[in-house]
């Protein structure tokens, strides 16, 4: 699994490159974003039937276009029905177990009602 997130990365950071894709709208010379990866949602060890999702911090400027052309040429997805952007703080914080499983299931919620 370690060798499939690994080329994973490297597609995505070519694809940053590519789009130009940068991390904040303040960046400093349109500093590229390097705030990518995956996020897995449970407690179980990795392994080879661990679920992970994709991520990617980028500018609140970043238009549409440019987002979905990332998850297409990126993470191989087809064009979206619909992004959902979070936008929050940029400290660290840790979520309760309860917090946590309230959140995915709003996102959850919000993503089939829409």
């Amino acid at each position: 699994m370690s060798r499939i997130i690994g080329e994973k990365i490297q597609r995505v950071k070519k694809t940053v490159e590519k789009l130009h894709i940068r991390q904040s709208n303040d960046s400093p010379n349109g500093t590229l974003t390097r705030q990518y990866g995956f996020i897995k949602f449970n407690e179980n060890e990795l392994d080879e039937t661990t679920r992970v999702a994709q991520y990617i911090h980028l500018a609140l400027a970043t238009d549409a276009e440019t987002v979905v052309k990332f998850m297409k040429d990126a993470w191989h997805l087809r064009t979206p029905d619909l992004i959902i952007s979070i936008a929050g703080s940029t400290q660290h914080f840790d979520l309760s177990a309860r917090l946590k499983k309230s959140f995915q299931l709003g996102l959850v919620s919000a993503a089939a009602t829409t």
